[in-house]
């Protein structure tokens, strides 16, 4: 399904892995033969959020897809960050760190200087980690409460944790907008998400491309407008696929299996998420 009026794509995970803001275009900012429009990274170092702020200011342009429609016009650059402690990074981090992480956290919502709150969640991919159970829960409720009292949306970071993040379903309902970064759980999963209520978009990124197939049905029997792509910059690459997600540009490859999983024209399938992007961060003051 490959259309040569496929021209622009958004990234709703990524990080800016201690790029300048400056040499962002050069390196990663302008996807090859198309346009970057959108793209979310998520951070907890509060240089790099200033960097990102920097970014975002810098690319308030307009674009028009070279091939699109006359009736439609691509609306400004949207680059937006989102703060928060990862649950890899409990475990390094002394409860000071994570205490000034938490400030940080609760004094950029207040001040509007990011778009959401992530990557948070839970990781119990070993037995190791599992031991940091407790401590997972701990920070991931306080990460939520501080989404919730802002009206953020929240990108949300889980291996092997779905049946945990049902316990905090009640919570979830009363966010205005629920992001799962790299979908690792079934279509069941979540349709049972939706089904309760919550406001849900189910990413998706080297899952697809790996041919994993609990992402692929999920991918293909979700409701289209719930439906995000991601390349997780820098970090997405395996052994398996070492480079079919390991730079923004990437992100292409994931809309090229998503239009063929899904039998869309890439530029209709671009148009739609690029829709879905905005309506997920919508409450940071994105019009959808």
């Amino acid at each position: 399904m490959v259309s040569e009026c496929f021209e622009f794509f958004v990234d709703c995970h990524a990080h800016f892995a201690g790029q300048n803001a400056d040499d962002f275009f050069c390196n990663c900012g302008n996807v090859k033969n198309g346009i970057l429009a959108a793209a979310c990274f998520c951070t907890n170092n509060i240089e790099e959020n200033l960097q990102i702020s920097k970014l975002a200011a810098k690319t308030e342009v307009r674009y028009k897809a070279r091939h699109a429609p006359q009736s439609f016009y691509m609306p400004e650059n949207i680059i937006i960050s989102a703060y928060g402690i990862h649950p890899l990074d409990l475990q390094s981090q002394t409860s000071l760190q994570i205490a000034g992480n938490l400030e940080n956290l609760q004094n950029l919502a207040r001040n509007k200087q990011i778009r959401a709150v992530g990557e948070i969640g839970f990781d119990f991919r070993n037995a190791r980690l599992r031991q940091f159970e407790e401590l997972q829960c701990r920070y991931f409720e306080e990460q939520l409460a501080i989404a919730e009292k802002f009206s953020l949306p929240l990108v949300v970071h889980s291996v092997r944790g779905t049946q945990k993040l049902f316990e905090y379903v009640p919570k979830l309902q009363k966010l205005p907008g629920v992001i799962f970064h790299c979908w690792g759980g079934t279509y069941t999963e979540s349709q049972y998400l939706l089904g309760k209520g919550v406001n849900a978009w189910f990413s998706f990124d080297n899952n697809l491309l790996q041919g994993k197939k609990s992402a692929i049905e999920a991918a293909q029997k979700l409701p289209l407008n719930r439906i995000l792509p991601e390349t997780d910059f820098p970090f997405a690459g395996s052994a398996k696929c070492r480079n079919a997600v390991s730079q923004i540009e990437a992100v292409k490859t994931v809309y090229e299996k998503l239009s063929e999983l899904l039998q869309i024209e890439q530029f209709e399938l671009a148009r739609n998420l690029y829709c879905n992007f905005c309506s997920a961060f919508s409450s940071s003051g994105i019009s959808s």
